[in-house]
């Protein structure tokens, strides 16, 4: 329990002396990007989607929008319209945390 206690005086004093930010001792301090496609596939059982041609895990915790209202993983559908955002852990490994539904009468090119 002191060894927990010290090392969090540490992180502080690294934080407070501009050694360190905050989000530096988050457990996944992978980059987030956004982007928008069309969805290919989905495979509920494994929590993925393949979205214009990419691969992606969905977070079990991922907002869901869906014609701007709450929604979830399993209302998305094959040829869904979509902007999210992820998590780059490497170039194989991406983890969608936000999806939100591109209405019908837009096109991805206008987001």
């Amino acid at each position: 329990m002191k060894m927990i206690a010290q090392i969090r005086h540490l992180v502080l004093v690294l934080v407070l002396a501009g050694f360190a930010t905050p989000g530096a001792f988050a457990e996944d301090a992978a980059p987030q990007r956004t982007k928008a496609g069309i969805i290919q596939e989905i495979d509920l059982a494994q929590s993925s989607l393949i979205v214009s041609g990419m691969q992606y895990d969905v977070a079990f915790d991922a907002k869901v929008e869906i014609r701007g209202s709450y929604g979830a993983f399993s209302m998305l559908a094959t040829g869904m319209q979509i902007q999210f955002t992820y998590l780059v852990h490497s170039e194989s490994r991406r983890t969608i945390i936000e999806i939100k539904q591109i209405p019908d009468n837009f096109t991805i090119e206008q987001v």
